[in-house]
Protein backbone atom coordinates (compact mmCIF):
# COMPACT_ATOMS: atom_id res chain seq x y z
CA UNK A 1 0.00 0.00 0.00
CA UNK A 2 1.14 3.61 -0.81
CA UNK A 3 0.49 6.49 1.42
CA UNK A 4 0.84 9.84 0.67
CA UNK A 5 0.76 12.61 3.03
CA UNK A 6 0.56 15.62 1.49
CA UNK A 7 -0.95 18.23 4.23
CA UNK A 8 1.90 18.62 7.41
CA UNK A 9 -0.55 18.58 10.21
CA UNK A 10 -1.67 15.00 10.60
CA UNK A 11 -5.50 14.54 12.48
CA UNK A 12 -5.94 12.32 15.12
CA UNK A 13 -7.87 9.82 12.43
CA UNK A 14 -4.60 9.95 9.77
CA UNK A 15 -2.10 8.84 12.99
CA UNK A 16 -4.75 6.27 13.88
CA UNK A 17 -5.20 4.60 10.07
CA UNK A 18 -1.67 5.52 9.47
CA UNK A 19 -0.80 3.28 12.74
CA UNK A 20 -3.58 0.53 11.91
CA UNK A 21 -2.54 0.30 8.14
CA UNK A 22 1.19 -0.34 9.33
CA UNK A 23 -0.02 -3.01 11.79
CA UNK A 24 -1.66 -4.83 9.20
CA UNK A 25 0.00 -5.04 6.10
CA UNK A 26 2.58 -6.62 4.56
CA UNK A 27 4.58 -3.67 2.79
CA UNK A 28 3.20 -0.26 3.58
CA UNK A 29 5.35 2.82 1.25
CA UNK A 30 4.83 6.33 3.23
CA UNK A 31 5.85 9.57 0.63
CA UNK A 32 5.67 12.80 2.51
CA UNK A 33 4.85 15.12 -0.75
CA UNK A 34 4.12 19.17 -1.27
CA UNK A 35 3.64 20.85 1.93
CA UNK A 36 3.64 16.73 3.81
CA UNK A 37 7.34 16.89 3.39
CA UNK A 38 7.41 18.82 7.15
CA UNK A 39 5.13 16.37 8.26
CA UNK A 40 8.00 13.95 10.05
CA UNK A 41 9.15 17.52 11.85
CA UNK A 42 5.81 18.33 13.42
CA UNK A 43 5.25 14.79 14.33
CA UNK A 44 8.25 13.73 15.53
CA UNK A 45 6.66 11.40 17.86
CA UNK A 46 4.35 9.00 15.68
CA UNK A 47 7.09 8.80 13.22
CA UNK A 48 10.04 8.06 15.43
CA UNK A 49 7.32 5.64 17.16
CA UNK A 50 6.61 4.20 13.78
CA UNK A 51 10.10 3.67 12.99
CA UNK A 52 11.00 1.62 16.01
CA UNK A 53 7.91 -0.31 16.18
CA UNK A 54 7.74 -2.35 12.78
CA UNK A 55 9.56 -4.98 11.78
CA UNK A 56 10.36 -3.91 8.56
CA UNK A 57 7.58 -3.53 6.35
CA UNK A 58 7.51 0.59 5.93
CA UNK A 59 9.47 2.19 4.07
CA UNK A 60 9.22 6.18 5.03
CA UNK A 61 10.43 8.71 2.40
CA UNK A 62 9.90 12.37 1.14
CA UNK A 63 10.08 13.74 -2.23
CA UNK A 64 13.49 15.42 -2.67
CA UNK A 65 12.31 18.01 -4.84
CA UNK A 66 9.45 19.22 -2.10
CA UNK A 67 11.74 19.40 0.38
CA UNK A 68 13.83 21.69 -1.22
CA UNK A 69 12.02 23.42 -2.44
CA UNK A 70 10.30 24.43 0.96
CA UNK A 71 13.42 24.10 3.04
CA UNK A 72 12.52 21.38 4.89
CA UNK A 73 15.37 19.21 6.50
CA UNK A 74 16.13 15.64 6.24
CA UNK A 75 14.69 13.85 9.53
CA UNK A 76 16.78 10.32 10.27
CA UNK A 77 14.70 7.39 9.32
CA UNK A 78 13.44 9.48 6.23
CA UNK A 79 14.42 8.65 2.97
CA UNK A 80 14.72 11.08 0.55
CA UNK A 81 13.59 10.19 -3.05
CA UNK A 82 13.60 11.50 -5.99
CA UNK A 83 10.88 11.90 -9.01
CA UNK A 84 11.41 8.44 -10.79
CA UNK A 85 11.65 6.66 -7.05
CA UNK A 86 8.50 8.13 -6.21
CA UNK A 87 7.08 6.72 -10.54
CA UNK A 88 8.45 3.56 -9.21
CA UNK A 89 6.41 3.27 -5.87
CA UNK A 90 3.44 4.54 -7.90
CA UNK A 91 3.54 1.88 -10.19
CA UNK A 92 4.31 -0.77 -7.48
CA UNK A 93 1.40 -0.10 -5.52
CA UNK A 94 -2.17 -0.42 -6.84
CA UNK A 95 -3.80 1.00 -3.46
CA UNK A 96 -3.34 4.69 -2.71
CA UNK A 97 -4.18 6.25 0.27
CA UNK A 98 -3.97 10.15 0.25
CA UNK A 99 -3.46 11.88 4.21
Amino acid sequence: MLILITHPHLSSADKSLLSATIKQSTFVAVVCIGDGVYAPMLNHALFEALLTSTTGNIELCALKDDMATRGANSVQGIKPISNQDFAVLSSAHQQWVTL
